[in-house]
């Protein structure tokens, strides 16, 4: 069975939302909607982003028409999508142990 854009997007989404839930009940932290849709957001990035580099990757240049001259360009875009997608997917995911730091702290 392969898997396509949408079921990864989907099934990924799900996915980073329990582990988000899960680290915040586990934190004993409120999860915060906010949190949580920029995480979903930066999952699909992730998922778009490759699939574009990759499509753009394997292109042959009359595939690519106008931006066959782009390529290059359009692959350094990508890694710094990925990059930002990454780096908010981290900090979505962290965001119930930096709560339980600052509650942690206030209390002493």
């Amino acid at each position: 069975m392969q898997i396509d854009s949408t079921q990864c997007l989907v099934v990924g989404g799900l996915i980073a939302t329990g582990i988000y839930l899960g680290a915040s009940l586990l934190h004993r932290s409120t999860p915060d909607l906010k949190h949580g849709a920029a995480l979903v957001v930066a999952w699909f990035t992730v998922v778009s982003v490759v699939d574009i580099a990759l499509q753009v990757y394997q292109a042959e240049p009359h595939q690519l028409g106008i931006l066959a001259n782009q390529k290059a360009i359009i692959l350094i875009g990508s890694g710094v999508m990925l990059w930002l997608a990454v780096g908010g997917i981290w900090t979505a995911l962290i965001s119930p142990l930096k709560k339980q730091t600052l509650k942690a702290s206030a209390s002493r």
